[in-house]
């Protein structure tokens, strides 16, 4: 129960069937009501403060050590009314996981690309239907105070080898044969696999791997997922913001000679990132891709 008055709310609350043996507890103050019969319905009273919750159980099972648990955790907790708290609004602060570099390559990598260093603008917008423009919307950056929807920073990065193509499902399956691994959650895990492999094309890319799979496939093999400013630098977008090229195609489809918009085995676009496509998304599944440090 809510009670969205500004004032204290007591007396009658509840008109509930009267069952012979119920018993019936009020589990935010931690106490045991006790109702009035009037006929066949029993009258349930008790406090609600101004914006407060409650909360009442009934059971004809209440001595069992949980439920006592819980009412003496309760009446503790509710000594302080909710009034006595600060209800101003204040952002939790958020710390993005690190991506720990890898060792630097002595020499050129097979099937990468160079990416070089320079300086670009870092520029994204969340997409959550929730909420305006508020603080604490989205996610924190490192360099900025705290959450917010609009982020927008000019960045330095170093330069950096990016695997031309994403991870395949022969690629994946090398690591899972190598590992063993497998998530806790296999909810729609390579759902379109069918006796521990893949139907057909092991030089299409991988799909419906989950993030610490794909994660750990990168490792494997030396190399560490592109932080999300890796994968800002590789793309120009057509607004112009962005001031690093490839040089050189970063294809986001299938492994297969592709250009601009064409359709392959796959059925997928093949696109690249230095005409303006962004090589991380597609089709609403994550794509795979490997980098080292340059």
């Amino acid at each position: 129960m809510v009670n969205r008055n500004h004032y204290l709310v007591e007396g009658r609350q509840l008109l509930v069937p009267y069952k012979p043996g119920s018993r019936y507890f009020d589990l935010w103050r931690g106490i045991e009501l006790n109702p009035k019969r009037e006929g066949e319905q029993s009258v349930i009273e008790f406090a609600l403060e101004p914006d407060g919750y409650g909360a009442v159980l009934e059971t004809s099972k209440a001595n069992n050590h949980q439920l006592a648990n819980l009412l003496t955790t309760m009446k503790s907790l509710s000594q302080k009314p909710l009034s006595s708290f600060a209800n101003d609004w204040k952002t939790l602060p958020q710390k993005m996981v690190d991506i720990a570099p890898t060792a630097k390559p002595e020499r050129e990598p097979s099937g990468m690309v160079k990416i070089p260093q320079g300086d670009f603008t870092f520029r994204v917008t969340g997409i959550e239907i929730e909420g305006t423009n508020d603080e604490g919307i989205d996610v924190q950056y490192p360099w900025e105070p705290s959450a917010r929807r609009y982020h927008s920073q000019r960045i330095h990065l170093k330069s950096f080898w990016m695997d031309t193509y994403p991870v395949t499902n022969a690629d994946f399956k090398a690591f899972l044969d190598a590992t063993h691994y497998h998530p806790a959650d296999d909810h729609n895990f390579l759902k379109d696999w069918k006796n521990g492999t893949y139907p057909t094309g092991g030089e299409q890319k991988a799909r419906h791997m989950d993030i610490a799979g794909g994660y750990a496939s990168i490792r494997e093999v030396g190399g560490q997922a592109p932080s999300p400013r890796m994968g800002m630098a590789v793309c120009r977008p057509r607004n112009g913001w962005s001031s690093l090229s490839l040089g050189e195609r970063l294809v986001g489809g299938c492994r297969s000679e592709a250009r601009h918009g064409a359709r392959h085995g796959c059925g997928e676009r093949c696109f690249i990132a230095s005409e303006g496509r962004e090589p991380v998304w597609s089709n609403g599944s994550r794509r795979q891709h490997l980098a080292m440090d340059g």
